[in-house]
């Protein structure tokens, strides 16, 4: 995923402005989306909540034509900065 840190609360100016990292979940019981025919494709989040009591993962999606939600019922969640690596030609 990669994520526009410029739009969050505590975002630091001096940090860079989009974030590539892995988002992975473990133990996953459920995994839905509605409306069912939401294409996931470089979506803007507009919210995104979770609900400790009963495990659930709610993200809430901007599509190119309309709004998905998608509904995550993991044990638990984890975000990994991915490492920017540069490719040098000599």
């Amino acid at each position: 995923m990669e994520l526009c840190q410029w739009k969050q609360a505590d975002y630091d100016e001096s940090e860079s402005e989009m974030q590539e990292g892995i988002l992975s979940f473990t133990d996953v019981e459920s995994f839905t989306i509605e409306p069912f025919s939401f294409l996931i494709n470089s979506s803007e989040i507009l919210k995104a909540k979770i609900y400790p009591e009963n495990r659930v993962i709610e993200i809430i999606l901007l599509g190119e034509h309309d709004v998905g939600k998608v509904n995550i019922i993991a044990q638990a969640v984890y975000w990994e900065k991915v490492k920017q690596m540069r490719t040098i030609q000599c």
